[in-house]
């Protein structure tokens, strides 16, 4: 007689947790949007460069929160829990991007590691551009 798996421990939530970009990051693309609109005044004598560089940067901020960061992949059996045990350690909010119950998550997960050996920064911790989060979700998220 065969013995059927315990499906509670198996089947669990694959995540992708996404770390807020550095306000540092922010910050000096912002500082290189407004040099960017003064050398153009400079160069042109464009009197409104500098303040079309400066509102430039806004967008700056959007695209590096979207374009990189720090993602987390692991596993949970609770999620809310989880996200509170990793928020109570960091200075900036983490928010799920992808979540998905799966069979075998364990496994999953593992490979998702492996995959992404070059880009670990800590544990399981991983600094990835926005094309390889979109490969992420068409192989395990979707």
């Amino acid at each position: 007689m065969t013995r059927k798996r315990n499906t509670r421990y198996t089947r669990r939530f694959l995540y992708l947790i996404k770390e807020p970009c550095s306000v540092y990051t922010k910050v000096y693309l912002w500082i290189i949007a407004v040099q960017l609109g003064v050398i153009y005044h400079l160069l042109f004598d464009y009197s409104s460069a500098i303040v079309i560089g400066a509102l430039g940067g806004i967008p700056l901020w959007l695209a590096a929160e979207r374009l990189l960061g720090y993602y987390k992949i692991g596993i949970t059996n609770h999620l809310k829990r989880r996200l509170t045990a990793i928020n109570n350690g960091n200075a900036r909010r983490v928010y799920y991007k992808f979540v998905k119950r799966i069979d075998e998550a364990g496994v999953v997960e593992k490979k998702i590691h492996k995959e992404l050996a070059k880009n670990r920064k800590e544990g399981e911790w991983f600094y990835l551009w926005f094309w390889q989060v979109w490969v992420l979700w068409l192989r395990y998220f979707r």
